[in-house]
Parts: structure tokens; C-alpha cells; sequence
């Protein structure tokens, strides 16, 4: 059987392989722009929680059109109005379209970047809901299409003419990146729940958004999980190598790939990552000829070049970081001690690095970095009419109600519900979206979740029509917070005998939140604060934080402290329950817990010392650290 997939591919045309993956790409990018459009106006419209006008009118105060265009690269320069934040992905469908029809002929490279300055322009927009890895790898993809061949018009699938070796390597490259740097992220540290071979079986819980198979999956033996595990490892770490290699290697890589994309996507909901990497498994059948790749050299153009630096460029994020949020090593230079000879042309590379970052020519896609024994978090908004009961309010999709089955919506992507699950406790940060360095001018007291918060509570259509009540209620709610909790998936006997897929347990809430004036800047900075590029050295030594505007409350920027491990840095992740603080009568010098049954304060640098110098379960020591204000 083997040997005859083997012979299907030496007999396949590459003209055909080409045009089916360059016409696969259209479908992700139309699912893509698809997904983002109804979302728009809700998310970043003039009357959307974070409104692109404001941010881009600060971008201009400061740094002008032309500076501030190379910083926030996108279509938004043109306008900021409505009918702009519709037309983006609208654009996005149509170039989607033309490629998935090939009706731009020889002109389809043309597709590939609208495509791409479309899909720019939505993660320069708002780097809080489009920094995920799947809108970094539709970015790139993109780009990468601008140099493969052109589709004749359908029904013919076949693109114009075979890929040059050199794309095919491109393409080839960009999935060990994805590939491989999964597997590093993952198996890079190994916690607790790897050594022991149950990580798969915490995963399928504490995943971002699992679907019903995952509490199916979970009752099986625990040596099936370990299994899982060491096959996890081979297909991550082994196989990537196996693109490289001749046709059957190929085959095995890309049948291993797609089968676990297809698994992640039974099990999981994350958008349209398993359908972009799946397309880039389509382009192994006509692999690569090193001998043809070397003969062609002599007669390389400027595209040639292009694509051999756009090689050589990737490498750091390969080898420096595997973390999908981990751009900010360009910013840190504390994290380098070259020879004092080296200083200089390394502070040159950075530069150069930092300039074209906004582009996002390159990226990192490793995910899933082990997490000791954190458990499912999800943050709840509630809400009370009469300051006493208090109610979920559930996201359409983010499920807070424990007898809900798990649903399944990928390839779609809640923008919202996903802040909501990584960054609902606090202000913007360091931690995600601002790691890139993209967006100083959402580290703010003020965060997203607030800005949601206030337009609930005046009964902003716009923002109820973002929950699973999708309108406003008939009596407004008199104060919103947060609360945290942990969720577990429950055995199916507990399910038959409760009907829940979940038990939850309340592990903190914040402090009520009432109704106050804002408006749409409200939430940016008014200045630009180069906080990124001037003072992120510190984070290897300090933790950073930020105050609220009263100064009474505090967000910790790295809310992954670097610590060492064998002389190695490693980053120690903390349960995102640790850094919630929402103190009401601090005096500045100390933050309110949650003790489990009311707020009690303590100092600050009893609060850092016992996180940082705390033995992990890992066996990693803690170092000792200052705390500043940033």
C-alpha cells in the first residue's frame, strides 16, 4: 500500500499540486475574513468596545502619518471610519475569492498580498483580539503566496506552472517552523505532568476552549494518554525533519500532520490554525530537489533573494524563541552577553529586527508550553441588579454554564470570548499582545474588559449583542465584576447522573464595578510611552508593574518571571489566579488577596517575594528580585 501512495506521488503534477494548495489557502483566508466581519463593528467600530479611531488618532498625534505608518503598518491610514472597518475584510473575501476562482490569471500574486495587507491590517488594529497564532500564520502564508505560481481560471485546478524549488522550500521551512516549534514549546521543560506522561490528559481540560471529545477522550486508561504523549513527541520533534527528506519521508510527515490537526480540531476549538497548517502539508507530494534547488542558483532574480532572506531572517524565531508570544527577546537585550566586539552589530540586528516587526514577516508558533498543576481558569463576568445576587453573564461561545456541552465553532473565532479566557482578570500588558512590542498605547489601568464592562452597564446594544443573551436586558445591571474560577471536567458518570460537564469552584471576585464617563479614547495612553523599547531589559531581573489611575491597584507586566534551571533561563508559568488584585483601599504599598472568604491586604514585596523565591513543583529555584514601578 505504501509503495503505492509512493507512486501516486511521482506521478503527480506539481502545476496541480500547486493550484489545489494556492486555492486550499483561498478557502482559509476566506474562512478567515468571514469569521472577522460580523465582528468588526462590535470590537473595533466607531461604537465598538476598543474603537480603531481612537488608537490611530494617537498614533498620529505623536508619531505622524509617515513614522507612525512603519510602526502600525496598515490599510487603517486611509480611514478609520465604519464603512473602512467593514471594507477590510471584505477585501480579505473578495482576494480570497479571486484565488479559491484563479480569476486574476497571471496577476494572482496581487490576491496574495491584498490578502496579507488585509490581514495586517486587522492585527495592527487591535493587537488585543488579533494576536493569536493562527491570524500570525494566515499573515505569513500569505506573504509566502506572493511567490507562488499564478492559478489558471476554474474548473481547471491547475496553477500556471510547476513551483520553482525555492518556494516549495519556503513553504517547506514555514511548516518545520510551525511543526517543530510546537514540539520545542512544549517539550523544551518538561513539568510535572510530562515527566509522569498525564499532560495530555490535563490538556484536553485546561485548553482554551475544549469540545465534548475531550471529556470523552479523558476516560480512557492513562497508558493511553502516555502513548499519546510519546507519539506527540515524535510527531513534533521527529517528523518535522522527515519534510526534508525523500518522497516517502514526505508521505509519513505529511499523513502524521494532518492526522493531528485533524485530532486537535475534534478536540479543540482554535480557529483556523489546523486548516492553514493541513494546507501547508498539501505542498510535501512534490517536495524538494536539493541538486535542482543548487543548479537554479545561477539563475536566481530578485525573488530568489528575497526568499533566501526571508530563510535566514526566520531562524531566530526559531532557535531564540518557539513562543507564539515570545517577540519580546528583540526588545531585551539584557538577555544577551556577547563578547563586547559583537555588542554593537547585535544592537545593529535587533534594530533591524524591531523595525520590520510590525510586518510581521516572521513569527513564532510553538504553544501549549506545559503548565504544572494549573487547572481549567475561566474568568466570569457577573453582574447584579440589586447589589446582593449576583449572575453569570456567558459569552456566546466562552461557556461559564456547567451543564452546557463544550461547543464547537472552529474555524471561527470569537475574538472576545478568547480575550476573555487569557487576559479577562486585568489591565492590557506585557503578556500578550504588547510581547511583540506592536501596541504601547493599550498598557492601560483601563483594559478591554473594562471598556466591555462600562458599555454593558449603560446598555450599549453593541456590547450586549457580543453575549450569548445577544440584547440588552430589560433592567440594567447596577454593577458588573470579575470573578475566577476553576472548572473540571466531570466522569461520565457524574454527567449521566447531574447532566454536567463541568464542576466549577469560585477561587476569587473583584470588587464591584459601577458605572462611570468614558469615551472611546479612554482606555489609551495619551502619550507614547516607549515602555517596550526603553525599559523591558528589566524584566529579567525585576517585575514589572503598572498602577491604576489612583494608584491603588497593580497589573504585573511579566506575569512569567525568568528564572534559571540547571544555569538554563526558563519561564516558570503562574496560575493567572496569583496576579489578580482588585484592591479598593490599598495605600500603595499593598495589594488585597483573596483568602478564600474575604479580601485581606499584603505587602507588596511579601506578594513578589513568596512568588518569585517560591519552590516550583518542578524543583526550579526562585531568584531573588525588586520590585518597581514601570
Amino acid at each position: 500500500m505504501l509503495l503505492g501512495w509512493l507512486q501516486l506521488l511521482e506521478n503527480l503534477d506539481a502545476a496541480l499540486v500547486a493550484g489545489l494548495a494556492s486555492r486550499f489557502f483561498g478557502v482559509v483566508f476566506f474562512i478567515h475574513f468571514l469569521s472577522a466581519l460580523p465582528q468588526m463593528l462590535p470590537l473595533i467600530g466607531s461604537h465598538g468596545i476598543e474603537p480603531v479611531h481612537a488608537l490611530f488618532s494617537a498614533v498620529k498625534r505623536d508619531l505622524g502619518i509617515p513614522r507612525g505608518f512603519f510602526k502600525f503598518p496598515s490599510i487603517f491610514w486611509v480611514s478609520t471610519a465604519d464603512w473602512m472597518v467593514v471594507l477590510v475584510p471584505v477585501l480579505g473575501l473578495i482576494a480570497a475569492s479571486s484565488i479559491i476562482v484563479g480569476a486574476l490569471g497571471s496577476y494572482t500574486a496581487w490576491a496574495f498580498f491584498v490578502v496579507w495587507l488585509c490581514a495586517l491590517s486587522l492585527q495592527t488594529a487591535n493587537t488585543n483580539l488579533f494576536w493569536f497564532p493562527w491570524d500570525n500564520l494566515v499573515t505569513e502564508v500569505a506573504l509566502v503566496g506572493l511567490l507562488l505560481p499564478p492559478l489558471e481560471l476554474l474548473p481547471s485546478m491547475e496553477a500556471a506552472e510547476p513551483p520553482s524549488q525555492l518556494v516549495l522550500l519556503m513553504y517547506g521551512w514555514l511548516l518545520f517552523r510551525v511543526m517543530f516549534g510546537m514540539g520545542l514549546a512544549k517539550f523544551r521543560r518538561w513539568d510535572e505532568r510530562t515527566r509522569e506522561g498525564t499532560y495530555l490528559y490535563h490538556f484536553l481540560e485546561w485548553q482554551p476552549f475544549p469540545c465534548a471529545p475531550s471529556a470523552l477522550l479523558r476516560e480512557l486508561p492513562m497508558w493511553v494518554h502516555k502513548v499519546g504523549l510519546v507519539s506527540l513527541w515524535c510527531v513534533e520533534i521527529v517528523l518535522p525533519f522527515f519534510v526534508f527528506g525523500d518522497s516517502e519521508f514526505r508521505l509519513v510527515a505529511m499523513v502524521a500532520f494532518i492526522g493531528l490537526q485533524l485530532f486537535i480540531w475534534w478536540t479543540g476549538n482554535f480557529g483556523t490554525f489546523n486548516l492553514s497548517t493541513i494546507g501547508l502539508c498539501l505542498l510535501l507530494p512534490i517536495g524538494l530537489d536539493g541538486g535542482e534547488l543548487v543548479a537554479s542558483a545561477e539563475t536566481w532574480g530578485l525573488s530568489e533573494y528575497l526568499a533566501v532572506l526571508y530563510i535566514a531572517g526566520s531562524l531566530p524565531f526559531l532557535l531564540v524563541t518557539t513562543t507564539w508570544t515570545g517577540g519580546s527577546w528583540m526588545y531585551r537585550p539584557s538577555m544577551y552577553k556577547p563578547h563586547s566586539s559583537l555588542q554593537k552589530p547585535l544592537e545593529l540586528y535587533l534594530a533591524f529586527l524591531r523595525m520590520v516587526s510590525p510586518f510581521r514577516i516572521w513569527n513564532s508558533y510553538g504553544v501549549f508550553i506545559p503548565r504544572g498543576n494549573v487547572p481549567h481558569q475561566v474568568a466570569v463576568l457577573q453582574a447584579t441588579t440589586d447589589g446582593e445576587t449576583w449572575s453569570d453573564l456567558e459569552p456566546k461561545w466562552l461557556s461559564c454554564d456547567v451543564a452546557r456541552k463544550p461547543p464547537r465553532f472552529a474555524p471561527h473565532h470569537p475574538r472576545l470570548d478568547h480575550w476573555l479566557f487569557y487576559q479577562g482578570f486585568g489591565l492590557a500588558s506585557l503578556r500578550v499582545a504588547c510581547l511583540t512590542g506592536m501596541n504601547p498605547y493599550y498598557i492601560h489601568p483601563h483594559c478591554l474588559t473594562e471598556k466591555l464592562i462600562q458599555k454593558l452597564l449603560a446598555g450599549d446594544p453593541t456590547a450586549w449583542s457580543l453575549l450569548r443573551a445577544g440584547k440588552v436586558p430589560e433592567t440594567l445591571p447596577k454593577a458588573i465584576r470579575h470573578s475566577a474560577w476553576h472548572y473540571h471536567m466531570t466522569s461520565a458518570a457524574e454527567r449521566r447522573e447531574t447532566g454536567h460537564w463541568w464542576r466549577r469552584e469560585l477561587v476569587a471576585v473583584g470588587p464591584p464595578i459601577e458605572p462611570k464617563i468614558t469615551g472611546p479614547h479612554h482606555g489609551v495612553r495619551d502619550s507614547f510611552d516607549p515602555l517596550l523599547l526603553n525599559r523591558l531589559a528589566l524584566v529579567d531581573d525585576v517585575l514589572l508593574c503598572v498602577g491604576s489611575e489612583d494608584l491603588r491597584s497593580f497589573e504585573m507586566l511579566n506575569a512569567h518571571p525568568v528564572q534559571k534551571l540547571g544555569g538554563q533561563k526558563v519561564a516558570r508559568s503562574r496560575s493567572v489566579i496569583e496576579t489578580i488584585t482588585h484592591p479598593v483601599n490599598s495605600d500603595g504599598n499593598t495589594v488585597l488577596t483573596w483568602t478564600g472568604a474575604s479580601f485581606e491586604p499584603v505587602e507588596v514585596q511579601a506578594l513578589v517575594s513568596h512568588d518569585l523565591a517560591h519552590d516550583a513543583d518542578d524543583g526550579s529555584r526562585g531568584r531573588k528580585s525588586i520590585w518597581r514601578r514601570a
